[in-house]
């Protein structure tokens, strides 16, 4: 099973943009909107059993505390009465006997201020929870008030054009993950990292005399098939050669950023830089970039050779994680290696030459 990490840029845009309109609900991923999309309903009375528990938690809590203050009263009648008994007889005695009295006197008194206190606790839980019950009737009133405009909003949006656009780029993204994902079910050593954006801290790339720091890159998948990075747009109208141009440059920075980060560590040759369109095929006439269609992309990959080791893409994965910001990708993997990275890159380059 493919592992995957992070959310794609175009995922990310969407659900910033769909959340800017909803009051209540929160919308994670994209998943969660086509969830609220088809099953609001359901969605609905999961939050509905939500406030049910939490208002049946709250009315255990207030059984339970007048229950206890019921058997604290009676326990503290009953301490009271020894206390008064006791107390009526202990100047009758002296020595010993008024000691152990009078002992056995602040022992109950002890009980007994330590009920008052327990009965005191449980009366102000009683009233901070009848308290929170009031506030849960009128926030759950107030949520699903919102709740209804919130899932209206959501399909009077399917109107609106930017939210059309930016919909469709996330769909496609998902779709991509899809394909990939559906073909390596069965691969335990892969993984796909998405909306990527590279903090070059080490040194800067050059691009036509223009220093970079950062490259962005929407998808990376890493398998024993090779290091694929995928740059994926949802153009549907014909590209323009000004558009080519630009994308072209956009690629070549990938590029230099690929050479950048696993120089002198992984086989260039490995590597590949793909240009998927959502849409429709994207042609470059550039023999250095793989234009594919979204629907293309699965086939693609399986019918690659496996050119890389399981070393190679603990590697491969290492060396990505000193430049992935770590406020997005925390779960990141860290392998330990048994091998430096100059041997393994020997080692599995020659191993490739034999084979070929």
């Amino acid at each position: 099973m493919v592992k995957v990490y992070g959310i794609s840029d175009s995922e990310i845009s969407f659900i910033t943009f769909l959340n800017s309109h909803l009051k209540v609900i929160k919308i994670d991923s994209f998943e969660d909107y086509q969830n609220y999309h088809d099953n609001y309903r359901e969605e609905k009375k999961i939050k509905e059993d939500d406030y049910d528990n939490e208002f049946r938690k709250n009315q255990e809590t207030l059984s339970r505390c007048n229950n206890q203050i019921k058997q604290d009263e009676y326990d503290l009648r009953g301490i009271e009465w020894d206390i008064r008994k006791k107390k009526a007889i202990v100047g009758k005695y002296w020595g010993k006997v008024k000691e152990d009295i009078q002992s056995e006197i602040n022992q109950l008194e002890n009980k007994s201020r330590k009920l008052r206190n327990n009965i005191s606790d449980s009366k102000n839980t009683i009233v901070e929870t009848k308290t929170e019950n009031d506030s849960l009737i009128i926030e759950r009133k107030n949520y699903f008030l919102n709740f209804d405009k919130d899932i209206h909003k959501i399909f009077e949006l399917e109107r609106n054009d930017e939210f059309k656009k930016k919909r469709r780029g996330a769909v496609g993204e998902n779709k991509l993950i899809g394909f990939i994902s559906n073909g390596f079910e069965n691969d335990n050593n892969s993984y796909l990292i998405n909306g990527v954006n590279f903090d070059i801290r080490g040194g800067a790339i050059n691009i036509n005399n223009s220093t970079k720091l950062e490259t962005q890159i929407d998808h990376i998948f890493i398998c024993s098939k090779g290091i694929f990075f995928i740059e994926t747009k949802h153009w549907k109208i014909e590209c323009t050669d000004d558009f080519k141009h630009k994308l072209i440059e956009q690629l070549e920075k990938i590029k230099r950023t690929i050479s950048f980060i696993f120089k002198d560590k992984i086989d260039l040759e490995v590597i590949k830089v793909l240009l998927v369109g959502t849409e429709k095929k994207i042609n470059l006439n550039n023999s250095d970039f793989i234009s594919l269609r979204i629907d293309e992309i699965k086939e693609f990959l399986l019918n690659q050779k496996d050119v890389l080791s399981n070393d190679e893409i603990k590697l491969t994965m290492n060396e990505l994680s000193k430049y992935l910001p770590k406020e997005k990708f925390n779960d990141f993997p860290k392998f330990t290696l048994m091998m430096n990275s100059w041997f393994i890159k020997v080692k599995n380059k020659l191993t490739r030459q034999i084979a070929n």
